[in-house]
Order: C-alpha cells, then structure tokens, then sequence
C-alpha cells in the first residue's frame, strides 16, 4: 500500500481516539501525539482536542480503578482486624487485590502525560 511522503493514512475521528487511546495508555507524551496527529493534516485544535480527550479518559479510568482498589483493601482491612472473624481468608485476598489495584492504578496514572 503505497502513500505519499511520510505521511500515514487518514483517519476517522473514531478511529484517532481508538489509536490515542492506546499511545496515552502506553506512556507516549500529548505533544509527541499531537504532533503526529497534526502531521496527518488535522489542524492543531483538533489534535488537541483529540488528545486532550484521550489523557482525560485514561486519567479517570486509572483513577476509577485507584478509587475501587483503595476501598476494596480497607473493606478488607477493617474485617480482617475484626476480632473472631470466620471469613479471614477471604479478607485477606480483599487485601491482596487492593493492594494490587492501587500499585495498577498508581502506575497507569503515572504513564499518562
């Protein structure tokens, strides 16, 4: 499939924050992005838009799940610490995920730039 220059091919609106979506999540910089989406023709207003849009899904993605992780390990937190509680194994694998899913969601926060 041949193109002119360098230039890659067009793109749908859909499929730019589908693409975005997915560089944002992989840590590549919003001016590294914009810059690619302006050197397709887009204008620089709607490179931004594009991908400010894409930093603002990914950031309240990872905080949605940074939020849930939290509650989930002090859920599990406060029953486990509970005198004579039946279901500690339980509480205990409350904990793990927690701590699991803030360590995911810390890190996916920092990726986004």
């Amino acid at each position: 499939m041949a193109h002119e220059g360098n230039k890659p091919p067009a793109r749908s609106r859909r499929q730019w924050r589908v693409y975005l979506a997915s560089q944002v999540q992989q840590g590549r910089s919003a001016q590294d992005l914009i810059a690619e989406v302006v050197s397709t023709g887009l204008s620089q207003a709607e490179a931004r838009a594009l991908v400010s849009e894409a930093v603002r899904s990914q950031k309240s993605r990872a905080l949605k799940i940074l939020v849930a992780s939290v509650l989930l390990f002090f859920a599990g937190l406060s029953v486990t610490v509970t005198p004579f509680s039946e279901g500690r194994y339980i509480c205990f694998g409350a904990l793990i995920c927690g701590l699991i899913g803030i360590i995911y969601g810390v890190i996916q926060l920092t990726k986004v730039r």
